[in-house]
């Protein structure tokens, strides 16, 4: 009946193969000699449970979690130092396991972009930062959001089959969980405005008259690298008919706004009509994006649109009807010559009645 609790013990170590497993089962055997020298053994009973004889099984909890940071690098293709649609930024991932168990089959959820790879195995403790690594191509719509902000999501199993998730990381930021945000270099919202004018000879006479009519045409171009909103035109001469438009970069409108103005006698007095219109818009930060009118028909960068006028002179005989850019200058030469000829015809009939 004598019991011996203290002679035996033995301490075994853990493997992560143990961990995994969730349990360490095994049984021991007991040998010894009878007074009559005859072996005896016995096998290793757990107490804890009801069966004789069997095994101890002792089990652990299992822990399963991993973390995964996510960081976003924007790729100036051009390297023209502003973000352009077509470029990429590209996004790397390292997943660190920080439960107790090896997971499997760890793979990453993106709903910006497909993420390819597949970590067969990752041990406790262990870093992986080079299985999943993906470019993602910019669209206008980042360009005018001036970033990039979202999150993934990772999934594993854990040994015992269970499912395993992890949100995303920024780790430039000490907020846990939170969003990847890529910032991109800074926009320009810039917008360029052609005034072309065109005279409309009504009356067909090849002057310029008073109630005639100048057609004014306008082209619109987006030089930026952000989409314009809202785009009007502002002339101070008339009024430019057409709805305000939107513009992305590189976008050109031709047709949208036009004007027609209506020419005054100080216009013809004049010999000219020179102006200049503005056009404005917002970018996507809701700032202005603005130009003053150019006339292409010059190289001078962004001057007034001038058309000069025909101008005719009443009704003085073909030889007499001068055309020119200032009209009172013209009419008094006119006026000349025209009293100049009246003045020789009469010293011509004089001299015929001198001879008579």
């Amino acid at each position: 009946g004598a019991m011996d609790s203290t002679t035996f013990e033995v301490v075994y170590t853990l493997d992560q193969d143990d961990i995994d497993a969730g349990e360490v089962v095994n049984q021991a055997t007991a040998n010894g000699t009878d007074p009559s020298d005859n072996p005896v053994e016995a096998t290793s009973n757990n107490p804890a449970t009801t069966e004789p004889g069997d095994p101890t099984t002792t089990e652990f909890a299992e822990n399963a979690a991993f973390e995964l940071d996510k960081v976003g690098t924007f790729n100036d293709t051009n390297g023209d130092g502003f973000a352009d649609a077509g470029e990429t930024i590209t996004y790397t991932f390292t997943v660190r396991n920080t439960g107790n168990v090896t997971l499997t089959n760890i793979t990453i959820d993106d709903e910006l972009i497909a993420v390819p790879g597949t970590i067969a195995t990752l041990a406790p403790g262990a870093v992986d930062n080079t299985t999943f690594e993906v470019d993602y191509t910019l669209t206008q719509d980042d360009i005018d959001a001036g970033q990039v902000m979202n999150q993934a999501t990772a999934s594993a199993s854990s040994p015992s089959n269970t499912p395993v998730e992890a949100i995303s990381n920024n780790p430039t930021t000490p907020e846990p969980g939170d969003w990847t945000i890529t910032s991109l270099p800074p926009f320009v919202g810039e917008i360029n405005l052609e005034k072309v004018a065109e005279f409309n000879d009504t009356n067909g006479d090849g002057f310029a008259d008073a109630g005639e009519t100048i057609t004014y045409t306008f082209t619109i171009s987006n030089i930026g690298d952000v989409t314009i909103t809202n785009i009007s035109i502002d002339d101070p001469l008339v009024a430019v008919d057409g709805e305000s438009i939107d513009l992305a970069p590189g976008e050109t409108d031709t047709d949208t706004f036009s004007a027609v103005y209506t020419l005054t006698q100080d216009d013809i007095d004049a010999g000219t009509v020179r102006n200049q219109a503005t056009v404005a818009g917002a970018d996507p930060d809701g700032g202005s994006a603005s130009a003053i009118s150019d006339d292409p028909s010059t190289t001078d960068a962004n001057d007034a649109t001038v058309l000069s006028l025909a101008v005719g002179f009443g009704e003085a005989p073909p030889a007499l009807a001068f055309t020119g850019r200032t009209s009172g200058t013209t009419a008094a030469f006119a006026s000349f010559v025209l009293l100049l000829g009246l003045l020789l015809t009469a010293i011509s009939r004089r001299d015929e009645l001198e001879i008579a």
